[in-house]
C-alpha cells in the first residue's frame, strides 16, 4: 500500500492509525470474536494476517459470527480470509495466510501482534506457552466471552508478572460461561471492538490495560481497568 492509498482509503483515521504503520497481526481462532477482530482488523487497515483455526463452519455459528451462509461447511480460517479481503477498501491488497488447522505444539506465530481467541482452558494454555517460546512475538491480547459478559487481556511475554497473573487467570477460572458456547452477537462487537483497540495503542507507544471486564447486563457501562501493581 502507497502513501496515497493509504490518504484515500483511510482519510478519516489515518492521523491516529496510520494503515501502513499497523504491524503483522495473527489471529488464533477465527470463530466468534476471531472473526469479528479478523474482520474490523482489515478495515483498520492491517497489511499483513496469520489466520488458525481448525474448525468448520456450522449452523449455529452464522448468527454470532461473521461468516455468511455460504460458507455452512467451510474452514473458519479459510472462510475468514475472503471476508477480510471482502470487507475491505477495494484498493488495499492485504497479504493474508489461512492455516486451516488449530495451532499446535511446535507451531510458531511470527508476528508482533497475537489475538489468542481459542476456545477451552486447555487450548490456551497450550497456545499461550508456544508463544512465549516465539521470540517474535511481544504482545498478546488475549478475550474471555460470556452471554454478556466479557473480559479483555493483555501479556507482554516478555514481562514476568504479565505471564505469571494470565498463568494464574488459566488455572483458576471457574466462570462457566467463559467460551463461545454462550455469547451474542453485541457481546462479541464489544469485546472484538475493545481487543483491537489495542493495536492503536501499541502502535503509540500508549500503556495499556492489562485486563478490562465490562457486564452489558447493567444498564450503565460497568467498566472496571486493572493493572499490574508492585
Amino acid at each position: 500500500m502507497s502513501a496515497e492509498i493509504a490518504m484515500r482509503t483511510h482519510l478519516r483515521q489515518i492521523d491516529s492509525v496510520n494503515p501502513m504503520l499497523i504491524p503483522p497481526i495473527t489471529i488464533i481462532g477465527c470463530g466468534a470474536t476471531g472473526s469479528v477482530v479478523g474482520v474490523l482488523c482489515g478495515k483498520m487497515g492491517a497489511q499483513m494476517m496469520h489466520l488458525w483455526d481448525g474448525d468448520t463452519i456450522e449452523e449455529h455459528n452464522i448468527s454470532n459470527q461473521m461468516f455468511p451462509n455460504e460458507h455452512l461447511g467451510r474452514n473458519k480460517a479459510e472462510a475468514l480470509k475472503e471476508e477480510i479481503v471482502r470487507y475491505s477498501p477495494s484498493l488495499m491488497m492485504p497479504m493474508i495466510t489461512a492455516h486451516d488447522k488449530m495451532f499446535e505444539e511446535g507451531d510458531v506465530a511470527g508476528t508482533p501482534i497475537v489475538f489468542l481467541l481459542v476456545d477451552g482452558q486447555d487450548n490456551r494454555k497450550l497456545v499461550f506457552e508456544e508463544l512465549l517460546k516465539d521470540e517474535i512475538v511481544e504482545h498478546i491480547i488475549e478475550t474471555k466471552v460470556a452471554l454478556e459478559y466479557f473480559e479483555v487481556w493483555y501479556i507482554n511475554p516478555k514481562d514476568r508478572k504479565d505471564v505469571e497473573a494470565y498463568r494464574e487467570s488459566l488455572e483458576g477460572e471457574t466462570m462457566e460461561e467463559v467460551c463461545t458456547n454462550r455469547t451474542v452477537i453485541y457481546t462479541i462487537g464489544s469485546v472484538a471492538g475493545k481487543a483491537v483497540s489495542i493495536v492503536k495503542k501499541i502502535m503509540h507507544g500508549e500503556p495499556v490495560p492489562k485486563r478490562q471486564t465490562e457486564d452489558l447486563r447493567n444498564y450503565s457501562p460497568n467498566l472496571r481497568v486493572w493493572e499490574w501493581r508492585e
